[in-house]
């Protein structure tokens, strides 16, 4: 198993198997997930009325990449991204820079995460902003 952050549909499945009681073990097991996973996913977006799947996604923003962004496999990297609105649709600008790591995070809305066996993301893909 690699390490992807959960996403939409994935809290969706959760919520849902959640509610028919299914455990833990078997959430991780059908979503190819560690259980520990699946359990801190559920820990940290639950409140008084329990797991609520729209409220974790809430910090999460989907749009398209604005740029190539090329990765070294066996590496995970965080990118620090611009959100902008084009044709009615949000777009993702790298803000890169060499050392300068604070006026990064500075001009920054969001942080977008390039998957550990992953090779880079391409100009135009969708891709999920956490913010």
């Amino acid at each position: 198993m690699t390490y992807n952050r959960v996403t939409s549909e994935e809290r969706r499945l959760i919520y849902q198997w959640k509610q028919e009681g299914f455990s833990l073990r078997k959430i991780g097991l059908l979503l190819d997930r560690a259980p520990s996973s699946i359990s801190r996913e559920i820990k940290r977006n639950s409140g008084q009325r329990g797991y609520r799947p729209a409220q974790a996604q809430a910090g999460v923003i989907r749009a398209r990449l604005a740029r190539n962004l090329a990765s070294s496999t066996g590496r995970e990297d965080y990118v620090a991204v611009r959100l902008e609105q084009r044709d009615g649709e949000w777009w993702a600008v790298p803000v890169l820079g060499k050392s300068n790591l604070v006026f990064t995070l500075v001009h920054a809305d969001g942080t977008l995460t390039i998957p550990l066996n992953s090779n880079g993301v391409k100009q135009g893909e969708f891709v999920e902003i956490s913010c």
